[in-house]
């Protein structure tokens, strides 16, 4: 697998972010792990998430992503389907942000297509009280933090000594559970996600 650049964009023509990757050996593996941005520091969205959030908030339906309707959507069950795994794990601090509630109701868009997406409740595991790190490990073999600045995404790094990052990954995921178990098991529907002001 042959990483020519990070970026801190995704080209429609790239499999994801952070990584520009030769055509025949772009990563079949990647996981996700962090509390990603912070989600009180982060009050700006991107253009169709800021809209989708507003629409949110103002009380008017908005059905969920889909495939049909979403081209990013589309394309990673395209990849999915080709063997492609992506999986997230997101650190969660209480009480949920409507920031939170936000990225929780849009990631059961990304798990209808396939994606593995788990969580896990800082508060009620004291050994990751301190890991406020984000990172990407694609394929096992290569780790990419994430630098944000008060919310905003500033640049990927790429980390030379990928141990320590398997560890937390491996960590972070005996600890965690899938998104829609952890939904259910807090009463948490699309509706009451929803819910934020």
């Amino acid at each position: 697998m042959a990483l020519k650049r990070l970026s801190g964009h995704c080209d429609d023509d790239v499999v994801t972010c952070p990584g520009v990757w030769e055509d025949d050996e772009r990563p079949d593996d990647i996981v996700i792990v962090g509390d990603l941005v912070d989600p009180a520091a982060a009050p700006d969205l991107g253009p169709g998430e800021g809209a989708v959030r507003l629409r949110r908030q103002a009380g008017t339906p908005v059905p969920p992503d889909t495939p049909e309707d979403s081209e990013w959507l589309a394309r990673l069950q395209q990849q999915i389907v080709d063997g492609f795994r992506q999986c997230r794990v997101h650190i969660l601090d209480q009480p949920l942000t409507p920031y939170l509630r936000f990225e929780l109701d849009s990631y059961l868009d990304s798990v209808a297509v396939g994606s593995e997406v788990y969580v896990v409740d800082r508060d009620v595991h004291a050994d990751l009280t301190d890991l406020h790190e984000d990172f990407w490990i694609f394929d096992d073999e290569i780790a990419v933090r994430m630098y944000y600045d008060e919310g905003h995404f500033l640049h990927p790094e790429l980390i030379e000594d990928i141990e320590p990052y398997r560890e937390l990954r491996d960590m972070t995921l005996s600890r965690s559970e899938p998104v829609t178990e952890y939904l259910a098991r807090n009463g948490l529907t699309r509706e009451t996600l929803r819910m934020t002001g």
